[in-house]
This record gives C-alpha cells, structure tokens and sequence, in this order.
C-alpha cells in the first residue's frame, strides 16, 4: 500500500530547538494530519525510534550534531529501518558529511530552510517511495551509534 502522504509521521532531529519547534508548527499549521516527534539529540531520537519505530515514514536530521553526526544516525535509520524516507539538514557541509549524505539520505536540504520546501520534499519523496510498509516483526532493540572518539 502507498504511503499516506496526508498523515505522514515524521522525526525531526536538530539540535536546535527553535528549528525543530518552527518546523513543527509550519506542519501542524498546513498538514494537520501528519504526527511530529522531535529531538535534540541523536540518544533522544534513538528513544523516539525505539518506541515508535514503525509509525515514523521520514526522518529528518542535522548533519551536524554535538555527540554523534547526524549521518551516523541516518546510516543505523537506513539499515534498521529501510523503509524510512532519509533527509538531511545542514548549514554546512564538509567533504565528507556530504559524501555520508549522498549513502545514508535521499535528499540533503541547507539551512535557513523554509518549512514549505521541507513539506515538499517530504511530499516528493514519499510518493516516489510507493509500496514502504514496515515489517511486521520489529528488531527488540534499536541500534546504538558509536560516539565520536577525539584524537
């Protein structure tokens, strides 16, 4: 069956409260349907994934997060959940993040970003998709992504 586009759930990861919380209520203003969980942190989203695994079709996440990248979280979303269209946000991009957002995402967005060009995207992305159903049997516990270590 086709992904619902009018009552999508989405995961926001930024670590930026005021971007997560400006693009929740663009969403809830012009898609009442659609269902937000937020996070500011890569250990939060993974509790959000977690529980909510199989309600969640888009996952939107910061490149640059503090703890761990945000490709490494897309990376886990990508080979735990196959199903979840993959977005990235980021003011900045290096070399490297933006090779890891060519692997792990379908899209990469840069910030300042419009809430409506997001909206769209998710829109595009989910009706490319078609058929993405999640599985009926749900892995007992989310991967965990591996901290950064510093040299």
């Amino acid at each position: 069956m086709p992904i619902d586009t009018a009552n999508l759930r989405v995961l926001l990861l930024d670590d930026d409260w005021r971007i997560t919380e400006g693009l929740r209520r663009h969403i809830h203003q012009h898609h009442p349907g659609w269902k937000v969980h937020q996070s500011i942190a890569v250990a939060d989203a993974l509790r959000v994934l977690d529980r909510h695994a199989l309600e969640i079709d888009v996952a939107v996440c910061d490149i640059n997060m503090p703890e761990v990248p945000g490709t490494q979280l897309l990376k886990l979303i990508r080979d735990a959940y196959p199903w979840m269209v993959r977005i990235t946000l980021s003011g900045m991009l290096d070399a490297q993040s933006l090779v890891d957002s060519n692997k792990y995402a379908e899209c990469k967005l840069v910030k300042p970003l419009a809430a409506e060009r997001l909206c769209a995207e998710i829109v595009r992305l989910c009706g490319e998709r078609g058929d993405s159903t999640p599985p009926r049997v749900m892995p007992k516990e989310s991967p965990k992504p591996q901290q950064e270590t510093q040299p």
